[in-house]
Order: C-alpha cells, then structure tokens, then sequence
C-alpha cells in the first residue's frame, strides 16, 4: 500500500443483505472524498464471475477485489460488512464490524478527520 493515501477497505459478500443496504451510502461517501487522499476498495470472498453478476443489477461505485479469502482470513474478518480505514503508516484507525445505522457516519467522520479537504 502506498503512503501517500488513506485506505477504506469494505469487506462483503453478494447475498448479505446488510452490506447490500450499506452500498448507496457509501457510493455517496466515494463521490463526497473523490478528490481527496483517500482510496477506497471492497473485498470480497465471491468469485469473480457471481461478483460481475451481482454489479449488474447493483450499483457498487468503487473497485471489487474478488476471490480473495485469504485476503479476509489475513485481516480476521468474521462479521459482514466490515469497515476499515487504514492510515498512511499502514495502521487502522478504524474498524467496525457488523451493520450498524451509524455506521456511515463514524466512517464519514473518520474519513473527514483525516483527509484533505
């Protein structure tokens, strides 16, 4: 990862409804910081070809990394959709685990704390 940004992982998977729910909310949080120091990425245990056919009926306006379960394993994660912000030193600075309707706006606080604006 690089230093120069910060990194907003959103880990999920096609059939959660909570994620699904989360997902208008945080494509406005992508247009919101689109010029900003930050890069944000969802992750994903589906494969490939369920994840393209899941994004053709849902719209998901930021990068998908498909298959990647050890991914997931690596970081820990056992609850969806889990929310993570990674800082420029590679430490995280936020994690939520779980749905929760604040959710949204803890990220959006974090991200706004520490971006610029």
């Amino acid at each position: 990862m690089s230093k120069e940004a910060y990194y907003y992982l959103n880990f999920w998977f096609t059939t959660c409804v909570p994620c699904v729910t989360e997902m208008p909310d945080l494509n406005n949080l992508v247009v919101k910081y689109k010029n900003d120091d930050i890069v944000f990425l969802s992750v994903t245990y589906n494969k490939g070809e369920d994840v393209k056919n899941f994004l053709s009926k849902t719209t998901f306006n930021y990068p998908v990394a498909a298959g990647q379960r050890p991914l997931i394993d690596q970081y820990g994660i056992v609850a969806y959709p889990t929310n993570m912000i990674i800082d420029k030193t590679g430490h995280v600075v936020l994690l939520l685990s779980g749905f929760s309707t604040d959710n949204i706006k803890k990220i959006d606080d974090a991200i706004s704390s520490r971006v610029k604006n």
